[in-house]
C-alpha cells in the first residue's frame, strides 16, 4: 500500500447530507405565526452561465479560467450517465470531497471538503444557502434530482469572504437547468432491495416542474426509505426585467439503524422534511453595475425517535432561516467592485432543547484589479459579520493570479474562515452526548497554492497546495471511552494536503472518439499538527487521507455507451477501501435506457459510525422526453 500511494504522489507531483404528532403540529403553527410577523431574508452564492463558462459569486462575475482560485466543475455531460442516484453520491467523484453515507442513495449523507467536518461546507442551490442551523447532516436534504442540475461547481478552500458563515473548508452550489422548452419527461427505475422510483417533469414558457419518488426495502435490517422531492423554477417578466422563482420540498422517512447509537443495529428511524424558496430580480444598464436584490427561506423539521416503538425517545426539532440580501456590482477606472450586504434570521424550537433566535448581519466589499499587460490579477474583499449571539466579526481575503501563457495560469489565496456552533453542539444531549451552550466559534486562516493548465478546451490540468490553520476547533471528545461525548474547543489543527486533477475531453479533439472523456483526481493530506486535549476526538481527525477518483466514459457502437468510475479511500480512522461504480447507457434525444451497478466488485467497507456499507446494488431504469 505504501508503494501505491508513493505511485500516486509521484503522478501528481510530476504530472505538473414527515411526519408529525400534534405536539409537533402546534409547535410549527406557533413557530410559522411568529416568523410570519418578523423580517424577510438571504441567501448568496456562485450563479453560472454555461455558454460563457461565468462564476458569478453574487457580486464579481469572472470567467472561470480567470478564477485565481482552487474551483472544480461537474458538468451536465458528466452528470448525465454517471452511475449514481444521488447529488451525494455524485460529489463522492471529487478529488478534495468527502461523502460519508450513512444511508445510501443520499438518504442520509455528510459532506466535507479537504479534511473539514460536515459542518465545515456550504450548500446552495443557484446561490441560495441551504445551510441547517441545527446540524450540518441536514445539508444534502437537498429537493432536486440530477435531472435538474445543469453543473455543480465546487470552491475548496476558505469562503467566509464571499459566503459567510458555514463557508469554513468550501462551498458547494448546485446550478440548475432553466429552459424555455417545451416538454415532458417520465422515468421509471427498479431494483435491488425492492428499489423502485418514479420521476416526472414538465416544462413551458420558462416554468419547470419536477415531481420524483424513491422507495427501497432496505439493504440491512431498519433500512428501508422513502424519498419524495418537488421542485419548481420559473421566470415572469417584469418590465425589462424577470422575477425569477425556485422552490422545492423533499420529504425523507427511513429507517435509521445504528445512525446515532453507539451500535449498528437499533430501532432508530427518522422523518425528515424540507422546504425552500427563493426570489430575485437583476436591474443593470450597459454592463456598467448591476444590483440584485433576494429574498430566500428555509425550513426543516426533523422528527428523530431512537426507539420507534418507545414515544420517549423521540426528539422533534424545526428550523426556519429568512434571509434578504442585496447584492451588486460596479465597473471603474481601476477594475470592477462588489457590495453587498445580507440580513439573516434564524429561529430553532425543540421541547427538549428549547426555541432559540438569532440575527445576523453581514456586510461584503471586494474588488478586482486586472492588469492585462502583465497577465496579473488582485482582489481582496473582507466580510463583516455581526451576530446576536456571538458578536461581530471580520473575515479578510485576497485572491493573486498570473497568466504565465494563455493556458496557463498561477494563482494563491489567503482567507479568514469562521464557524459558529450548530444547536445541536449547543444544546443537544441524551444518553452518549452531553451539551456544552458555552461553546465559542472556530476559525481558521487557509493559504492555498496552485497552477491550471488548460489545453484546447476540454483537456485540463490543476495542483495544488492548501493549508488550513485552525483555532477553537468544534470537537466531541471524552477522557475514558465508557464517559459521554462532550462538544468542546480544541487550540489547534493545521491541516495541509496537496491536489491534482485531469481531464481529458475527447470531444475536443476528436470527432465521435470512442473514449468521450477521462477524469482523474487525487488529494493528500499530510499527518495533521493536532493540539489534542483528551484521550478520544470523534470529528477533528476523522477525514481522508489518501483519495483517488478517476472515471472514464466511453462508446460502445452509435448510441450505446458506458461509464465506469473508481475510487479508493484512505481514511485515518477507518481501514482504506476501493469502490468500482458501472453504468451501460442507450441514449438519444427523446430517450435514455440504462442498467447500473453500485459496488460493482461487492467490496465490505463502512463510511460512518462502523455502519457497513451497500454491498453490490443493481437497478435498471428508462425515460422518455416528449418535447415541441
Amino acid at each position: 500500500m505504501r508503494f501505491f500511494k508513493t505511485c500516486i504522489f509521484l503522478f501528481v507531483v510530476f504530472s505538473a447530507k414527515s411526519q408529525t404528532s400534534k405536539d409537533s403540529a402546534a409547535i410549527i403553527n406557533k413557530s410559522e405565526q411568529k416568523i410570519g410577523d418578523s423580517l424577510i431574508a438571504i441567501a448568496r452564492g456562485i450563479k453560472i452561465q454555461l455558454a460563457d463558462f461565468l462564476v458569478k459569486e453574487n457580486r464579481l462575475q469572472t470567467v472561470l479560467g480567470e478564477q485565481s482560485r482552487n474551483i472544480e466543475v461537474i458538468s451536465r455531460a458528466q452528470i448525465e450517465n454517471a452511475p449514481v442516484q444521488s447529488v451525494a453520491e455524485l460529489l463522492s467523484y471529487v478529488a478534495g470531497v468527502d461523502i460519508r453515507q450513512r444511508g445510501v442513495h443520499g438518504v442520509q449523507a455528510d459532506v466535507s471538503i479537504q479534511g473539514g467536518t460536515f459542518d465545515q461546507t456550504l450548500l446552495l442551490i443557484d446561490g441560495v444557502k441551504l445551510s441547517d442551523p441545527q446540524t450540518g447532516h441536514h445539508s444534502l436534504n437537498l429537493p432536486i434530482d440530477k435531472d435538474q442540475i445543469e453543473r455543480i461547481e465546487i470552491l475548496k478552500g476558505a469562503g467566509a469572504r464571499v459566503f459567510g458563515q458555514n463557508a469554513f473548508a468550501g462551498a458547494i452550489n448546485i446550478v440548475t437547468r432553466r429552459t424555455q422548452e417545451r416538454f415532458v419527461s417520465v422515468g421509471v427505475e427498479v431494483g435491488d432491495f425492492g428499489l423502485y422510483g418514479v420521476r416526472l417533469s414538465a416544462a413551458a414558457g420558462g416554468h419547470l416542474l419536477s415531481l420524483s419518488t424513491e422507495v427501497s426495502n432496505g439493504y440491512r435490517p431498519n433500512s428501508d426509505y422513502k424519498l419524495q422531492n418537488a421542485f419548481y423554477q420559473g421566470a415572469f417578466p417584469i418590465g425589462d426585467q424577470k422575477l425569477h422563482l425556485t422552490g422545492g420540498i423533499t420529504t425523507r422517512n427511513f429507517g435509521a439503524s445504528g445512525f446515532y447509537s453507539p451500535t449498528n443495529v437499533s430501532a432508530e428511524h427518522e422523518a425528515i422534511q424540507t422546504n425552500f424558496a427563493a426570489a430575485d430580480m437583476t436591474f443593470n444598464h450597459n454592463n456598467d453595475w448591476s444590483v440584485t436584490p433576494r429574498l430566500s427561506w428555509r425550513r426543516n423539521q426533523d422528527d428523530y425517535s431512537y426507539n420507534y416503538s418507545d414515544a420517549t425517545t423521540r426528539n422533534f426539532s424545526l428550523s426556519q432561516v429568512l434571509s434578504a440580501e442585496l447584492n451588486g456590482s460596479f465597473k471603474n477606472a481601476w477594475g470592477k467592485t462588489g457590495a453587498g450586504a445580507d440580513f439573516t434570521q434564524t429561529y430553532y424550537y425543540n421541547a427538549k432543547q428549547g426555541n432559540h433566535y438569532r440575527s445576523l448581519t453581514e456586510i461584503f466589499l471586494e474588488h478586482r484589479f486586472n492588469v492585462w499587460d502583465w497577465g496579473f490579477d488582485l482582489t481582496p474583499g473582507i466580510m463583516l459579520a455581526a451576530y446576536s449571539d456571538f458578536g461581530t466579526h471580520l473575515f479578510p481575503g485576497i485572491d493573486a493570479g498570473l497568466k504565465l501563457t494563455k493556458n496557463t495560469k498561477l494563482y494563491a489565496s489567503y482567507g479568514r474562515t469562521f464557524r459558529i456552533p450548530t444547536y445541536t453542539d449547543l444544546y443537544f444531549s441524551n444518553g452518549a452526548n452531553n451539551n456544552n451552550p458555552n461553546l465559542q466559534p472556530e476559525y481558521a486562516d487557509v493559504y492555498e497554492a496552485g497552477v491550471k493548465y488548460d489545453y484546447a478546451a476540454g483537456w485540463l490540468f490543476s495542483a495544488d497546495y492548501f493549508d488550513r490553520n485552525s483555532f477553537n476547533i468544534i470537537d466531541r471528545t471524552k477522557e475514558v471511552a465508557t464517559d459521554k461525548w462532550t462538544p468542546t474547543n480544541i487550540n489547534h489543527l493545521d491541516v495541509r494536503g496537496i491536489e491534482g486533477a485531469v481531464t481529458f475531453n475527447m470531444h475536443s479533439r476528436f470527432n465521435d472518439p470512442f473514449v468521450k472523456n477521462i477524469q482523474i483526481g487525487y488529494t493528500k493530506i499530510f499527518d495533521p499538527d493536532f493540539t489534542k486535549q483528551a484521550a478520544f476526538s470523534k470529528y477533528a481527525l476523522d477525514f481522508l487521507s489518501d483519495q483517488l477518483t478517476a472515471g472514464v466514459d466511453t462508446k460502445i457502437y452509435g448510441a450505446v455507451g458506458q461509464h465506469l468510475q473508481f475510487r479508493f479511500v484512505n481514511r485515518i480512522t477507518l481501514p482504506s477501501y476501493a469502490v468500482f461504480d458501472w453504468r451501460i447507457y442507450y441514449q438519444t434525444k427523446a430517450m435514455n435506457i440504462y442498467a447500473q451497478a453500485s459496488n460493482l466488485l461487492n467490496a465490505a467497507y463502512t463510511e460512518q459510525n462502523n455502519i457497513p456499507a451497500p454491498p453490490r446494488w443493481f437497478s435498471i431504469g428508462v425515460s422518455y422526453k416528449l418535447s415541441d
